[in-house]
């Protein structure tokens, strides 16, 4: 369990380099039972919440870490496609 925790660590390290200069919108609400709900305004699926606004900004970039990490071991290419990395630039 260690050396997945581990290599799951470093595969984040990547993505997170990877994505450093992308620029995202996050957005934050009060919950109705207190804390805050916060969540990727571009990307489906990557919400969070947490008690504090620190503690949500937080676990936001923890869920956006590992959507794209489960959604990259997910993919499998078919034999007609051409997969490539792209920089975003404004």
């Amino acid at each position: 369990m260690q050396e997945i925790r581990y290599l799951l660590q470093i595969e984040n390290k990547k993505i997170m380099e990877n994505i450093k200069n992308m620029e995202l919108t996050a957005v934050f609400e009060p919950a109705e039972e207190g804390g805050f709900v916060g969540y990727i305004l571009e990307i489906e699926g990557v919400n969070t919440q947490g008690d504090t606004l620190a503690e949500t900004k937080e676990n936001l970039k923890e869920a956006l870490e590992l959507l794209l990490l489960v959604r990259r071991e997910l993919f499998k290419a078919k034999s007609n496609q051409i997969v490539e990395k792209m920089r975003l630039v404004a």
